[in-house]
């Protein structure tokens, strides 16, 4: 099984990035999202993932179809992550899909 984290590094650059059923483990809590500026699709789905959405994931430029079902992820949704990204830019998902998870609702703005 491999860890989230080794992964994140090698991401920066891609557009597409599909994960789903690899079995990864570990937190999503990485502040790292941030330097994936050239991302539009990101498939996490189907694996062992846990912790919460980030407020950096908010920095995720516009037009990004996110996918983190089916894991272990807890939590509020940030309230960036629907309205404007850390940068000041809207957020404009595509899809989020955060289905088959525990997450409690959204954090207050």
């Amino acid at each position: 099984m491999q860890h989230i984290s080794f992964v994140l590094p090698l991401l920066r650059r891609l557009q597409v990035v599909s994960l789903a059923k690899n079995k990864l483990q570990g937190s999503l809590n990485s502040s790292a999202w941030h330097t994936f500026t050239s991302l539009r699709h990101l498939n996490l789905s189907y694996n062992q993932l846990t912790g919460v959405l980030q407020p950096s994931w908010s920095a995720l430029r516009t037009n990004v179809s996110i996918d983190v079902s089916c894991n272990n992820i807890t939590g509020p949704l940030p309230p960036g992550l629907a309205a404007v990204g850390v940068d000041g830019r809207a957020l404009q998902l595509t899809l989020l899909n955060a289905s088959r998870n525990s997450i409690t609702g959204r954090d207050k703005v």
